[in-house]
């Protein structure tokens, strides 16, 4: 709880009030929260200080705004990169497959033809 008596003493209070609740909102291990308690009510230093705390939460606002923007084009581009990566190896496996399926259609005409005749082999592509 933080009292004022005086203007001198308010803008002590202000920096202080200001000062303790941003250390709250970047959580460096507060666990209150200040208290303002006023022995002479001014209508002036509430305004101020809710400014100054509106300053405060706007900038609170706009950094978690811009870390979840950064944290997110990161995913997307880490994202962007495996996809990359899948598609590839998505490749590599089709043209795998296709080499298996003519390697078995060579060996079943090899094996229905027998040695009866000569066996004209497809040209395969081998990709590594």
């Amino acid at each position: 709880m933080l009292t004022y008596f005086n203007n001198e003493q308010w803008c002590e209070t202000l920096d202080t009030m200001v000062y303790l609740l941003g250390m709250k909102l970047d959580d460096k291990g507060f666990v209150f929260v200040p208290r303002l308690v006023s022995n002479i009510e001014v209508p002036s230093d509430r305004l101020e200080l809710n400014d100054q705390l509106k300053v405060l939460f706007l900038e609170k606002c706009k950094g978690l705004k811009e870390g979840v923007y950064k944290a997110s084009l990161r995913v997307f581009n880490e994202l962007c990169e495996k996809k990359e990566v899948l598609v590839g190896e998505s490749s590599l496996i089709s043209n795998r497959i296709e080499e298996f399926r003519t390697a078995i259609r060579t060996i079943e005409e090899y094996l229905e033809q027998g040695e009866k005749e000569e066996i004209h082999f497809q040209d395969v592509r081998f990709v590594r």
